[in-house]
């Protein structure tokens, strides 16, 4: 069987903006230099070209703004043939710039015979909720169909600001004219076509929300729950599913057991999405390939254990857990806990991943207790 897999890819870590809930805000403060990836270094080129031909999807995105190494996206979309591509921006930069970044990537997705789609992130943390400035001017571009293969825009905001946003939207579009049709998909997915073009609008819930903002957003089960219900099938971390609730995209879905959910981040170093526990490689250090992580992954005793449970199993372990459970609280996104935590307290985290199997033991010998008392 072939195994196919998500993967995320983090150019850089710099950013030209100061966003508060950033995992590198502290770093921000300090002017600490900011890795960039680079496909000239060691054996990077022919770990990215393996991976990506593996993958079903590639997202370029992370903790920094892609936008900061265009030139390591697009040398890498024009190596790598009919592929489908993300690119996620807060549009941090000048309008010339991404004007030239986006032209960029369009020419190597027409020497590659690939499609990208932009998604732009969309909030008050970004100050760039209101549609205005650099927002408008990109909206635009795409509404006037600018590109032959960037010819797609999403547009991601949280879920505490999804009524504002999505507000703003209608009004940005009354005030230009603009013919507007929204149907909602589901809690967190807005299907929008402005005169005639789709622009996807997607919710998702902020990592350490503040009180005002928690109060407008699910608590970490109750998301959880909701997008079980979406996506009417198991999630486990590190394992490729559709598209985070979305549903409307079939190349995100893998439907194979042996696929991965793998983060390549700015130093170069490869983990699992949403199951930070161990670096499994790094692209500089040796040529990476499926089958070497399949290995890898199959001789970690902690995330084979994490896998074979549920994502709501493994949260509320996490929340069950006396020295992690506020601290898993306070993050409130499923696929941000263990990468969060791993920055506090990494032995804690393998110890609950590993006790995993005491607690479905336990919660079974509940269940069966309760059942002996009903007859």
């Amino acid at each position: 069987m072939e195994t196919k897999n998500q993967l995320f890819i983090h150019p850089t870590d710099d950013c030209g903006k100061n966003c508060s809930f950033c995992v590198y805000a502290e770093k921000r403060k300090s002017n600490a230099d900011f890795p960039h990836l680079d496909l000239d270094k060691g054996y990077a080129k022919a770990s990215i070209n393996n991976l990506i031909t593996g993958a079903q999807h590639t997202a370029f995105s992370g903790g920094g703004e892609p936008l900061l190494n265009t030139k390591m996206i697009s040398d890498t979309i024009a190596m790598n043939p009919n592929k489908k591509y993300m690119v996620t921006t807060g549009l941090g930069l000048s309008v010339e710039n991404i004007e030239k970044d986006l032209e960029q990537i369009n020419e190597a997705c027409i020497e590659s015979n690939s499609l990208c789609v932009i998604r732009i992130s969309l909030d008050s943390y970004h100050n760039n909720i209101n549609f205005d400035g650099n927002v408008d001017e990109v909206l635009k571009w795409f509404l006037d169909k600018r590109w032959e293969r960037v010819r797609t825009c999403f547009i991601r905001g949280t879920v505490a600001e999804g009524a504002i946003l999505l507000k703003n939207l209608k009004e940005y579009c009354k005030a230009n004219k603009l013919r507007m049709f929204k149907k909602k998909i589901n809690k967190y997915t807005y299907a929008t076509i402005i005169n005639k073009k789709f622009f996807q609008v997607l919710l998702r819930p902020t990592i350490y929300p503040t009180e005002e903002e928690l109060q407008k957003e699910d608590s970490l089960l109750q998301y959880i729950d909701n997008m079980l219900k979406i996506d009417t099938e198991e999630i486990n971390l590190g394992k490729p599913r559709s598209c985070r609730g979305c549903r409307g995209c079939d190349s995100w879905k893998s439907g194979l057991d042996n696929g991965l959910d793998i983060t390549v981040n700015a130093k170069g170093d490869i983990t699992l999405y949403g199951a930070e526990v161990d670096i499994l490689g790094n692209i500089y250090d040796e040529e990476i390939t499926y089958d070497l992580l399949n290995d890898r992954v199959n001789d970690n005793d902690v995330i084979r254990t994490l896998q074979m449970y549920g994502v709501r199993d493994v949260m509320q372990a996490f929340l069950e857990d006396k020295v992690l459970g506020s601290e898993t609280a306070k993050i409130n996104y499923p696929f941000a806990v263990i990468r969060e935590l791993m920055e506090k307290d990494p032995e804690r985290v393998k110890y609950v991943i590993r006790n995993l199997p005491n607690l479905e033991k336990q919660k079974e010998e509940k269940k069966s207790f309760v059942r002996r008392l009903i007859r």
